[in-house]
């Protein structure tokens, strides 16, 4: 049913083709699709990587067309993306490296946590993208091309472990993470890095 879903949500005929290029969040949508095929490589990316150039890799690259915003961490949407080509057998654009080596390069704040451009915001989007993103997605598929992004996929792995480890920290007696910002509506969406932490760390105590 995923890949029936994904072949309609990414073939220009059918009734249920999704937006890729129209507006930024366009660019959060397709972003958060090529997660999801590159945490499942057996499943719609292996389909893709098969077919060759399939209507899901046209779809991906679609959303070259949106802007990237610079000065903050949208530019991992765009790593996201051309990471999963990547990974698909699609060699990345020029500007769709530029996000790569950028996003790579963002910025730490200390004690894990990266800031969202300059500053640094209490909220939970190191979780949602920036970790991630970055770490088990983007620079994964990179280092497994490339020994030279060993150093900086084992320095942000680090950074990901105490983010964990910082975020475990913040749940509640009551079982809950404490609403910040404007991520209150899908906070549970904020568990994404603790979660990875148990599924990709295997030296990590606990289940």
């Amino acid at each position: 049913m995923t890949r029936a879903a994904v072949d309609a949500a990414t073939d220009p005929k059918s009734p249920d083709f999704l937006n890729f290029r129209d507006g930024g969040q366009a660019l959060v949508d397709t972003a958060f699709l090529a997660q999801a095929m590159l945490r499942a490589p057996r499943g719609p990316v292996g389909v893709a990587r098969a077919a060759g150039a399939g209507t899901a890799q046209e779809a991906l690259k679609a959303s070259r067309a949106v802007p990237t915003p610079s000065g903050n961490n949208w530019v991992m949407f765009a790593a996201s993306v051309e990471a999963t080509l990547l990974a698909m057998g699609s060699p990345p654009s020029k500007s769709g490296w530029k996000a790569v080596s950028v996003g790579c390069l963002a910025g730490t704040k200390g004690d894990g946590a990266y800031g969202d451009g300059e500053a640094f915001h209490f909220d939970y989007y190191n979780s949602f993208v920036i970790q991630p993103m970055l770490t088990v997605d983007v620079l994964a598929v990179l280092r497994r091309r490339d020994s030279r992004y060993d150093a900086a996929y084992d320095a942000v792995l680090h950074r990901a472990r105490r983010y964990a480890e910082v975020q475990e920290r913040l749940i509640a007696a009551g079982r809950h993470l404490s609403a910040a910002r404007a991520f209150l509506t899908y906070r549970f969406g904020a568990f994404q890095t603790l979660a990875q932490d148990r599924a990709y760390c295997a030296s990590c105590p606990g289940p």
